[in-house]
């Protein structure tokens, strides 16, 4: 064939792209008129970014969806035709298509359409400089036509063009460059406050989804690392945004040394930008068949490495179907955004691991069955802190004493988490020492203070121990600066103010006591103070509240009693511990 074009249409070339005034405008020129003067069927144009390290595919005509969608954006140094003619700054033909995939191993022949048989690139230059370059495809062989002339004024044309015009674009390209530099600066600001508001791990992943879907990403997944497994901890579709998110946690697996895009970020910590879909979206696409059509239309995702103190947590990915359009910029924030969640799921982890270890000692601590007697009624009930690991100083205490009273006791160590709760364990063993020989109430406490003094295991603890007789009802009880015990009578509901001193650890000094004689029915509760100041409401207003409760309660055995009490914290979040101990007389 003769490929060589009329003068005409080269002349009108020439004379279109010297009259465009904006990138756009040069784009449509080449894309037609190039392509229609030299006889190609296939056109496209790329552009290097910013940093010169990725070339953007900014326009094309004659290529498959599929194949434009694989190599919107791709490296620099990839080895494809386009990215060669820019790193040579060099014509390039190749006359046949095996000789395109045999060149190029980042060209599979599922790239080259049918009836393609040539290709041909053209670096676009720019004040000397390679900003991009032009690349053609050809259905007819070239034989021996010297495109090169024909390519090299082409690309002069369009380069000095697209100088122009970019040119004239770039004191408002940097003032939107700024501009959106802000923008992410103020974005990961507040994403770094969101994701540290909560110690929840699930709170953490919502938080995290919340910001980029729909804002960032039309999709975003978060598989974390358990052993050597990568498990789907959370997903989240801009369409299915009414679902739970986790009810999809734990959905699918796979092993961290898998040969997929996410198997190699986790291994390699290096985030990666990805066209199509591969193994990676089809996992997902099998796990939630629910997101099976929307999943199928992602276009491009950015896999980035959830990382903390040097260890890669998990994996983040974020999927463009449509609706969004990544860049390497958005890369840079993903991985920034990572970062910051990798924290919060890192001090959530921490926290939930403390605060596990916390309630188990504690649970430990505390009895396992308290006494039993025809002549009164024993329960009690432990509510654990929801929030972090603020668990662990609250206790009680139930045990009897050698002559048959029996010794009552309710206490909160100053403080949370493992030393609190270590704290409550040895003051609870050596206050049940001091108390087994019987001694007054009030010794006993003076002991006890004696001991945290001298031991310094508190800064200081609030407590009441409580001596009951069952043969008499005689009850007697020494408060170290701790709320007041309800007795509940049949006149009314009681507060048990006497008694009181100084909370233990801080001074050295002598306890009172009080006492109070139990008639049948009569009901003693002691509390710690979260259960009267979860509303942060004050102590004397939340004991009235108790108070009332056990007058609105009062046809009611001990154990539903007891319930009603804690109902109101048992399933709301706890910023502390709650204990309760309830003694019926009855003999």
């Amino acid at each position: 064939m003769t490929a060589t074009p009329a003068a005409g249409p080269l002349t009108w070339l020439q004379s279109a792209l010297a009259e465009a005034t904006t990138p756009e405008r040069v784009y449509e020129v080449v894309l037609k008129d190039l392509a229609e003067a030299l006889g190609a069927s296939g056109v496209t144009i790329g552009l290097l970014d910013a940093t010169g390290e990725w070339i953007e595919i900014v326009g094309h005509r004659g290529y498959r969806e599929e194949v434009v969608t694989r190599f919107s954006r791709f490296r620099a140094d990839a080895d494809v035709p386009l990215a060669d003619a820019v790193r040579r700054n060099c014509v390039l033909v190749v006359r046949t298509a095996d000789e395109v995939t045999r060149r190029y191993s980042g060209v599979t022949s599922d790239d080259v359409a049918p009836g393609r048989l040539a290709l041909a690139c053209e670096p676009l230059r720019a004040s000397e400089h390679v900003i991009g370059a032009i690349g053609l495809s050809f259905s007819a062989d070239l034989g021996g036509t010297e495109l090169n002339p024909l390519l090299e004024e082409g690309g002069s044309w369009t380069g000095a063009a697209l100088s122009r015009c970019l040119s004239d674009r770039s004191v408002s390209a940097v003032q939107s460059l700024v501009d959106a530099a802000r923008s992410r600066l103020a974005f990961l600001s507040a994403a770094t406050r969101e994701l540290s508001r909560s110690l929840d791990r699930d709170a953490v992943l919502d938080t995290l989804t919340q910001l980029v879907v729909p804002r960032f990403a039309d999709w975003a997944s978060v598989l974390l690392a358990e052993g050597d497994e990568l498990v789907a901890a959370t997903l989240v579709h801009r369409d299915h945004l009414e679902d739970d998110p986790r009810q999809r946690a734990g959905r699918f697996r796979f092993p961290t040394s898998a040969p997929t895009v996410s198997g190699e970020v986790y291994r390699t910590g290096r985030p990666s930008m990805v066209a199509g879909i591969d193994d990676d979206v089809r996992s997902r696409m099998a796990a939630y068949p629910e997101l099976r059509e929307s999943l199928a239309a992602t276009r491009l995702r950015l896999v980035v490495p959830i990382t903390a103190a040097g260890r890669i947590l998990g994996i983040i990915t974020l999927g463009d179907t449509g609706h969004s359009s990544f860049d390497e910029d958005d890369l840079t924030v993903a991985v920034e955004l990572a970062a910051r969640a990798g924290t919060a799921l890192d001090n959530a982890t921490r926290f939930e691991t403390e605060r596990n270890m916390v309630e188990v000692l504690q649970r430990a601590v505390l009895p396992t069955t308290l006494p039993a007697d025809d002549a009164y009624e024993l329960t009690a009930r432990y509510l654990p802190s929801t929030i972090g690991a603020k668990v662990g100083g609250d206790w009680y205490d139930a045990f009897a004493l050698r002559d048959g009273r029996l010794g009552l006791c309710i206490g909160d160590v100053v403080g949370h988490g493992i030393e609190a709760a270590a704290c409550m364990g040895q003051l609870r063993n050596a206050l049940r020492a001091y108390a087994l020989d019987g001694e007054g109430s009030d010794v006993v406490v003076a002991a006890i203070n004696e001991y945290a003094i001298d031991t310094a295991t508190t800064d200081f603890t609030t407590l009441i121990y409580a001596v009951y007789d069952p043969s008499t009802g005689k009850l007697e009880w020494t408060s170290a600066g701790h709320p007041p015990m309800l007795c509940r009578r049949s006149s009314g509901v009681e507060i048990l103010t006497a008694g009181h001193g100084l909370p233990i650890g801080i001074v050295r000094r002598e306890y009172g006591r009080s006492s109070t004689q139990l008639d049948t029915g009569d009901l003693v509760v002691a509390f710690s103070d979260g259960l009267v100041e979860y509303q942060r409401e004050p102590m004397d207003r939340g004991v009235m509240r108790i108070s009332d409760a056990l007058e609105d309660h009062r046809e009611r055995g001990t154990e539903e009693v007891i319930d009603q009490l804690v109902a109101p914290l048992a399933s709301r979040e706890r910023v502390d511990d709650v204990c309760v101990l309830m003694l019926e007389h009855c003999p």
